[in-house]
């Protein structure tokens, strides 16, 4: 570990102090917690910048966490390299003449997927029917302390428009389709470690049946929020052809040499060409 990297963050704490613990397992949820070699907490953006510039000169690979709520494995984590934790970052700072908004952001084992439908009420006794009689719900219950959880986000028509309106259609990078939508999590919970891939595969594969019942009943909506999507969804190919094209020419200017691609094991990722 670059010993110029401590020099450049003044907040940073190694296996051997205190607090790291604490630091290392801050994740919402415990399939995100990790072993970091090093983390370190910038206090504003030169801070930040100094330390990102140090990683890549010595390509040691790193994480990125503000929140910690995305439970992912690894997702906002990494075991032997270098964590940054924005927990420090706490102001928004909008530069006018610029047009730059600077946003400094702020167990029990979950997993979490996620899918999209137009609602009607057909489909909600469709899916009412699912969450008690699905195999798959009898196998998380099964589980210690197997838990699920449904939840279910109402998006409108004029919520989507409102946010387009903001911008050009080719600002919508999310590929959103004005109509009234509800975006669907499946929460999972259970207890021990053991149990991870008989969670994660039964969470998975309700989520498929709710999705196949969508798309036969005319229901679907091609898209999955961010947020509730679990590591190995394909988020981006939902945002459609033309915004994965945008973003990866944006990927082309800001990052050529593919740095969130390499070192960042982390997140959801836009392919890499050979």
């Amino acid at each position: 570990m670059p010993t110029a990297l401590y020099a450049a963050a003044e907040h940073h704490c190694l296996p051997v102090t205190a607090q790291y613990a604490n630091l290392s397992s801050e994740n919402w949820s415990e399939t995100a917690w990790a072993h970091p070699a090093c983390i370190i907490q910038p206090i504003n953006e030169i801070h930040l910048q100094r330390a990102v510039s140090l990683l890549v000169e010595s390509n040691v690979p790193f994480a990125i966490r503000s929140g910690g709520h995305l439970p992912s494995p690894l997702g906002a984590n990494i075991d032997t390299g270098v964590l940054i934790d924005m927990s420090s970052f706490s102001q928004i700072h909008y530069s006018a003449n610029k047009s730059v908004v600077t946003m400094w952001s702020w167990a029990e084992v979950w997993d979490w997927h996620a899918t999209s439908f137009m609602p009607n009420s057909a489909f909600s006794d469709k899916l009412s029917t699912m969450m008690t009689n699905a195999s798959e719900v009898s196998t998380i219950s099964s589980l210690n302390t197997g838990t699920l959880v449904l939840g279910l986000q109402p998006i409108s028509t004029s919520l989507i428009e409102a946010g387009q309106a903001r911008g050009s259609n080719s600002s919508n990078t999310l590929g959103l389709t004005p109509r009234n939508q509800t975006w669907l999590v499946l929460d999972v919970g259970w207890h021990f470690q053991s149990d991870d891939n008989a969670a994660h595969a039964a969470g998975g594969a309700l989520n498929d049946r709710i999705e196949r019942a969508s798309v036969k009943s005319g229901n679907y909506v091609d898209y999955v929020f961010v947020n509730d999507a679990s590591w190995d969804q394909d988020v981006i190919k939902h945002y459609g052809p033309c915004n994965v094209a945008r973003l990866k020419r944006v990927r082309e200017a800001y990052d050529p040499s593919a740095v969130f691609q390499r070192l960042v094991p982390g997140g959801f990722k836009l392919d890499v060409e050979n």
